[in-house]
């Protein structure tokens, strides 16, 4: 992974997922910009909130983007962490997969 890819990454995997998707469960675009993702924003809001089904959608794919980039720091490396019940579940589940 680039260097400024892996900065991408870990800013984004930095946020609250909780945040997040309080953020975006009740300011759909919000929520988007506090991921720093302006182009679904705009989608969000031109699109009227995709008719409404962002209600429930933007939350789940903000919280699901912040995950991932945690996933990918970890997969890649670039992180040991930090013994936070999100780690101990990511470690949990990866060992239940093999």
């Amino acid at each position: 992974m680039s260097d400024s890819r892996r900065g991408e990454v870990e800013a984004l995997a930095a946020k609250n997922p909780l945040l997040a998707g309080v953020i975006g469960l009740f300011l759909g675009p919000l929520g988007y910009v506090y991921v720093g993702s302006w182009r679904w924003a705009v989608i969000n809001f031109f699109t009227f909130n995709y008719l409404l089904l962002g209600i429930a959608l933007v939350p789940l794919h903000t919280v699901a983007m912040i995950l991932g980039a945690r996933w990918k720091l970890r997969d890649s490396g670039e992180t040991e962490g930090d013994g936070s019940l999100w780690n101990r579940l990511g470690q949990w589940y990866g060992q239940r997969r093999l």
